[in-house]
């Protein structure tokens, strides 16, 4: 069924293949544009899910979803739900950029440089080198991203923008700051951006048409299929999330950290509320999932093809 619309690492013999160099730069500015499109539709939904996730559990501040709307709305206004948008703004778009471009580069590490289609388990394969590489990029962004986040939950905020959150957190913290949270990180990135590569690529190939040419495919079924990748990543990841985000909204001290692992963390979290602990922010993160991860392969196809 995909036969024809496997994607080969080189082009065909009478085409002059591209640099790896020239080919990276690709990946590199149309990640880039997607980080922007990923940032601007998700962000809201990602504050609602961090302060859901966060929250204290024995004195709430927020009984839902609808209330956390509501409360930011009326506290914070439009503004609230962007909070803490400039970590991510740059973030995601330097992110993108190394994430396509490291999963360009792993796509070609799993067919060994030889000129050879890839199958979905190989997309999925290099899903998983992408998600465990790039993981070393996104822990700093949200950590800066939640420990902005969460100043909403104290009566003194350490700080109230982007810039003095990463001011504060390498001045007093420094590089084993910066990465609070990293073992997380990579325990949900292996997994879930193998999926989330894994199901967008089979997707694009499902709805081709009979000899249609993946580069011919329509927007509407290339935002289906971002879609789907988007949900696919956090259908089986979730719960590790929830434990990440509680660890790097802790303490930054690490001698007032509640948590002192991921191990303690999930005992912890386990104890307040079982299963259902694991799923606190589930609604806006899948609510998410689908328009964001949408927007964010429509954007970097589009640039690709136009870059040719």
């Amino acid at each position: 069924m995909f036969s024809e619309a496997r994607e080969s690492i080189h082009p065909p013999e009478h085409v002059q293949p591209e640099s790896v160099i020239v080919r990276g730069a690709k990946d590199v500015l149309a990640g880039t544009v997607a980080g922007v499109g990923i940032t601007l539709v998700g962000h809201p939904f990602d504050t609602l899910k961090v302060r859901l996730q966060t929250q204290s559990q024995t004195n709430p501040v927020y009984s839902g979803l609808t209330d956390c709307v509501k409360q930011t709305w009326r506290a914070e206004g439009l503004g609230g739900f962007y909070k803490g948008v400039a970590s991510p703004l740059v973030g995601q778009m330097v992110f993108n950029a190394v994430q396509f471009l490291a999963y360009g580069q792993a796509k070609r590490t799993v067919c060994g440089g030889v000129d050879r289609e890839l199958t979905i388990p190989e997309y999925f394969q290099a899903g998983a080198m992408t998600g465990a590489f790039v993981a070393l990029v996104e822990s700093p962004i949200d950590l800066f991203k939640t420990q902005l986040q969460v100043q909403v939950f104290k009566e003194k905020p350490q700080f109230t923008t982007f810039t003095s959150t990463v001011s504060h957190i390498v001045r007093h913290h420094g590089l084993r700051g910066v990465y609070q949270g990293l073992a997380p990180t990579m325990c949900r990135n292996v997994p879930a951006v193998a999926c989330y590569f894994g199901a967008y690529e089979y997707c694009r190939r499902a709805l081709l048409e009979p000899g249609q040419k993946l580069e011919q495919l329509s927007s509407g079924k290339l935002l289906a299929a971002g879609s789907v990748g988007g949900l696919a990543y956090w259908a089986f990841t979730f719960p590790i999330d929830v434990v990440k985000s509680a660890i790097q909204a802790d303490a930054l001290v690490k001698t007032d950290r509640r948590f002192s692992g991921i191990v303690d963390a999930t005992k912890q979290l386990w104890k307040e509320g079982g299963i259902p602990r694991f799923f606190k922010g589930v609604t806006p993160c899948v609510l998410r999932a689908a328009p964001a991860n949408a927007t964010c392969f429509f954007l970097y196809q589009t640039c690709i093809n136009l870059l040719g």
